[in-house]
């Protein structure tokens, strides 16, 4: 209510100040401007909801996530028969300032490569596996897992069931943990400190 006795007590002082004429001309001036202030933000809401889209749902259906895998890891869905190949690579580099560095070494790390090996059999019987390699190779801290290694049972669209070794439902990114899907270099704290992430149990 304050707020509102305020604006009017600014409205009529600013009607006196004006000479006379420029009253109509500021009233045009103003309506022109937020009019071109909403034309604006109009355009700003659709240009996010279609990167919202774009980056949740992507346009591409072969680059859509289904039954709770990535993108890359979904491929062998969308074949109608026979062998998928997928994946993906990630670098991490991190340069410090000199004057900034604590002595701090620079890093340029291979992360990880990803190769996803699918096969559909029939529509309803399919294969999935991802094999992850961190850090090129096994010496030196590096390593070579098998991420998932699941068989599919796509009965029904309502009914279906997974067996092996599969990735739990658990956090954000454990299913779907190819980087495009998560903000950063680096995967979301609770998801690499408290979530072990990648979590896979057989």
């Amino acid at each position: 209510m304050k707020l509102k006795a305020i604006f009017k007590i600014g409205v009529v002082a600013l009607a006196l100040a004006m000479p006379a004429g420029a009253e109509e001309e500021a009233e045009t001036s103003a309506e022109e401007r937020l009019g071109a202030v909403e034309r604006a933000v109009e355009i700003l809401a659709r240009e996010q909801d279609r990167l919202r889209t774009a980056i949740a749902v992507p346009e591409d259906e072969a680059l859509r996530s289904v039954y709770g895998l990535g993108p890359a890891a979904s491929k062998v869905y969308w074949k109608e028969r026979g062998l998928s190949l997928g994946g993906y690579g990630e670098w991490r580099g991190r340069f410090y300032v000199a004057d900034n560095s604590n002595n701090v070494p620079n890093v340029l790390d291979a992360l990880r490569a990803v190769l996803y090996t699918g096969y559909k059999f029939t529509d309803w019987l399919v294969f999935n596996s991802e094999l992850e390699f961190e850090h090129a190779g096994t010496g030196g801290g590096g390593s070579v897992s098998l991420e998932f290694l699941t068989l599919d049972f796509l009965f029904d669209p309502r009914v279906s069931a997974r067996a092996g070794l599969l990735l739990l439902p658990m956090g954000l990114v454990n299913e779907i943990h190819e980087p495009v899907f998560f903000f950063g270099n680096e995967r979301p704290e609770v998801e690499r400190r408290i979530i072990p992430s990648t979590w896979r149990e057989n």
